[in-house]
């Protein structure tokens, strides 16, 4: 399986330009954008690129699935099928918390770049996320929100 994902904001789910890119997937020497993108066994592959039209939120994820070969005609159409399925609450209070940080302190700058005198771009990501689970009524009704907030400032030379 190959992923096609790049460094720049469409590559965080925003937009639909940025879903596509997400679901650029290639399985078995396919075409990209000729799969099915299944949540809970439901299918979210939008109209526009046959896009994936949710990205969940990772935290929340429990299993990611990749059906390439012989998957049973339930699963509907595509060169393979990304199966995802959502994490369920538990009867104890569990949480986490998560921080990514990048910035340009962190990359290297380009050949081409260095060649030419240019320093490297201005760049500061910050991702924050967390996830909570606990019940509501014991054995029955459960709860689990995940949440991830993006704050992404790049400057370009003009």
């Amino acid at each position: 399986m190959s992923v096609g994902m790049g460094t720049y904001n469409n590559a965080f789910g925003i937009g639909v330009a940025g879903r596509a890119e997400f679901s650029a997937i290639g399985v078995n020497g396919g075409r990209a954008f000729t799969n099915d993108i299944r949540l809970d066994g439901l299918p979210i592959t939008g109209a526009g690129f046959n896009e994936a039209a949710i990205l969940p939120n990772q935290e929340g994820l429990q299993e990611v699935r990749g059906i390439s070969n012989n998957f049973t005609a339930d699963y509907g159409h595509g060169q393979a099928v990304l199966e995802m399925t959502t994490k369920s609450g538990t009867n104890a209070f569990h949480g986490q918390v998560n921080y990514l940080m990048r910035n340009e302190g962190l990359n290297a700058n380009s050949f081409s770049n260095n060649q030419l005198g240019i320093p490297r771009q201005v760049l500061l990501m910050n991702n924050v996320g967390g996830a909570i689970t606990g019940p509501i009524w014991k054995n029955k009704l459960f709860f689990f929100p995940a949440f991830t907030i993006w704050h992404t400032m790049t400057v370009f030379p003009i």
